[in-house]
């Protein structure tokens, strides 16, 4: 079970991961420039704002598989105890 709580754990970081790329892609995109003196301005890179929302939809993906493997295996894992349980 020890092996089942990490790989959960893992997932839901990873699920964490993604969650802040979809959700910052635009802001870690923007290049900031100090116009004058405690003035800054930014432009926006479109194409690289929708490649870190791609990478954190991937990660958010990678980090489902790894929550749904955890529950599945942890699912068997109780299944088969209880078979044991009731066999002679």
């Amino acid at each position: 079970m020890n092996h089942i709580n990490r790989v959960f754990w893992t997932g839901l970081g990873v699920i964490g991961l993604g969650l802040i790329l979809c959700f910052c892609g635009n802001s870690f995109s923007t290049q900031w420039q100090a116009l004058d003196e405690g003035s800054w301005s930014g432009s926006t890179n479109p194409a690289s704002g929708l490649a870190w929302r791609s990478l954190g939809n991937i990660t958010l993906l990678l980090g489902f598989v790894l929550l749904g493997g955890a529950a599945w295996t942890r699912l068997n894992a109780k299944e088969a105890e209880a078979v044991n349980l009731r066999a002679p």
